[in-house]
């Protein structure tokens, strides 16, 4: 959602082809994430880059959407998802954040695992991990 200037409230919406992928070939990458610290000794951020590595037409067509699903290695760690869809243009990156809290005095570190699997053709999808320490929590 945004709002203009103004404070017009728009949205952007996505659908799903019927008929599969279309004409278009479809993919999806997961480049290596970095993480932010949030707040020290609980909370942190994995940024994982998810790259449209497919091809698309034009106007409405030069997008994919993509499902994306997280989890933690450790029940000590909970992950949450802001959104569980990214909208991605051919050839273009989008941040996709994997917020992870430490219930204390869980452990220090933990796996998160994120996967994309594309809402147009699901045979397409991509997994990445980044591991989280708690020492990644304190902000930069």
């Amino acid at each position: 959602k945004h709002r203009d200037a103004d404070g017009v409230l728009s949205y952007d919406l996505g659908i799903r082809r019927y008929d599969g992928a279309g004409p278009f070939a479809r993919g999806v990458a997961v480049g290596k994430p970095g993480t932010v610290g949030r707040r020290p000794g609980f909370l942190a951020s994995c940024m994982f880059p998810l790259t449209n590595t497919g091809l698309a037409g034009t106007g409405v067509f030069d997008s994919d959407i993509y499902r994306v699903d997280a989890s933690s290695s450790s029940a000590d760690w909970e992950v949450t998802l802001p959104n569980a869809l990214a909208a991605v243009k051919a050839g273009q990156t989008a941040q996709v954040p994997v917020h992870v809290l430490r219930n204390p005095p869980g452990g220090v570190r933990t796996v998160v695992t994120l996967t994309a699997t594309s809402e147009t053709d699901p045979t397409k999808t991509a997994t990445r991990t980044c591991d989280v320490h708690v020492r990644d929590t304190t902000p930069n």
